[in-house]
């Protein structure tokens, strides 16, 4: 049943850390912007996780230049 209907069970955090990682983070302006809306001890742990996988990072050209 679970591979028939998987949006109906949870994933479980392990699973998804271990995606992280094979996974490429590509940002967008506005997701990078909005880092810093938030309160500085959690944007600042945001930037440590960033850091952690640092080669798995992208920037698009068009967002590091806005």
């Amino acid at each position: 049943m679970k591979s028939k209907f998987p949006a109906y069970y949870r994933i479980h955090k392990e699973d998804i850390l271990a995606k992280f990682d094979d996974c490429v983070f590509m940002f967008d302006t506005s997701a990078l912007l909005d880092v810093f809306r938030l309160k500085k001890e959690l944007s600042e742990k945001v930037f440590e996780v960033i850091g952690h996988y640092q080669a798995q990072v992208k920037i698009p050209y068009h967002v590091a230049e806005e």
